[in-house]
């Protein structure tokens, strides 16, 4: 008996949801399914997250919207190709690991960082903006809830930017001034008896340009050169400029005159320490002079302490041309004061007492000097 082979069906096939079979039996054997494009499916962590309700234009939402021109446009396959080539590789590996991370976290959190990093962003790139809307929101429910609580903080900033001010005053290269307390204080209480001054400093207008103020010098003129001359900018950069520059200039003078002297003490400490040791080897018959040698020591310690001596002669010339008298007569009373007390504190110890009588001679010769 014969036996009869059923022939097996071709492979079924879908090409847009319709079987291939079909598309066979109806004639249609001649048309060609897509070819593949042989890019892979993306990871999990380039899908686009649930966007909120809110984020939707004509009941159309956001994500559809993106996802459409991310098809569309054929970026995702390239880019895709490209990241999984780099994606082994550190930092390329480190930001993969990180964005996926991230994408695991609860969605109050992915919200919390998506703000941060855009704030971050606003805030570098239209800083004005930033600090009205952030800074001028806060200054005004502290004007509307406590006027003092206000005025205080505004003191703060105003503070903040002749601290920077005072640092904008040091020449290039040279150690960054700092304002004593005792300065700021006098300069916080001249602003405090000044209501008119303090309602300017929190306005939109002085938030709108303080990042101006904090990098480029007052006494500059491009930060006026472009504003009208009845507008509320150029009144409070003038009153700045008149009621405050100058003692901070001054103040920031004192300052880089006092690290100047510090730093001069402390490399010439430096230099009477390799002398001493120098000389004692020159007593014991070591005289080298190679690297590493005492003698070494004392060609970079006194090259240092020639420097740091020129250093401080410069800003006692930049004090004096600022009014400022570099003998120090403003403060000796102080000083002396300090140091009469110092004597009869250690009056009992002996070597102590001596030490503070070399100072005390110091002074003196430093007012003949002068």
């Amino acid at each position: 008996a014969a036996v009869a082979f059923a022939t097996p069906p071709p492979p079924s096939r879908s090409f847009g949801g319709i079987q291939g079979g079909t598309l066979a039996g109806q004639g249609l054997a001649g048309h060609r399914p897509p070819q593949h494009t042989g890019a892979r499916a993306l990871p999990a962590f380039f899908t686009l997250p649930t966007m909120p309700a809110f984020l939707t234009v004509g009941g159309v939402q956001v994500k559809a919207a993106v996802a459409a021109y991310w098809a569309a446009t054929g970026l995702g396959p390239v880019l895709f190709v490209y990241w999984s080539k780099l994606a082994p590789f550190p930092p390329f590996s480190w930001m993969q690991w990180m964005a996926g991370y991230m994408m695991g976290l609860p969605t109050f959190y992915k919200y919390y960082i998506a703000w941060s990093l855009f704030s971050a962003l606003i805030k570098r790139v239209v800083p004005g903006t930033y600090a009205q809307l952030s800074t001028g929101t806060w200054l005004g429910i502290l004007k509307s809830l406590n006027t003092n609580a206000y005025n205080e903080e505004v003191v703060k900033r105003l503070q903040a930017l002749l601290l920077k001010q005072a640092e904008l005053q040091a020449p290039r290269g040279a150690p960054k001034p700092k304002l004593s307390q005792g300065a700021l204080d006098a300069l916080s209480q001249q602003a405090r008896a000044d209501p008119v001054f303090l309602d300017a400093l929190g306005s939109t207008t002085a938030l709108g340009m303080w990042h101006n103020l904090e990098r480029t010098p007052l006494t500059d003129d491009s930060l006026v050169q472009d504003l009208p001359r009845d507008s509320q900018a150029r009144w409070l950069v003038q009153a700045l400029r008149e009621g405050y520059i100058g003692d901070v200039a001054m103040a920031a003078r004192e300052s880089a005159l006092e690290v100047a002297a510090n730093a001069a003490a402390d490399t010439l400490g430096k230099l009477r320490e390799a002398v001493d040791s120098a000389a004692f080897g020159a007593k014991n018959g070591v005289l080298a002079v190679g690297p590493g040698s005492s003698m070494a020591r004392v060609q970079e310690a006194s090259a240092k302490a020639a420097g740091a001596v020129e250093s401080l002669q410069a800003a006692r010339d930049r004090f004096a041309e600022a009014g400022g008298r570099a003998d120090g007569s403003a403060d000796r009373g102080a000083w002396q004061a300090k140091l009469q007390d110092l004597s009869l504190a250690h009056a009992s110890a002996p070597a102590v007492a001596a030490e503070l009588r070399r100072l005390s001679q110091s002074i003196a010769d430093g007012s003949v000097a002068s």
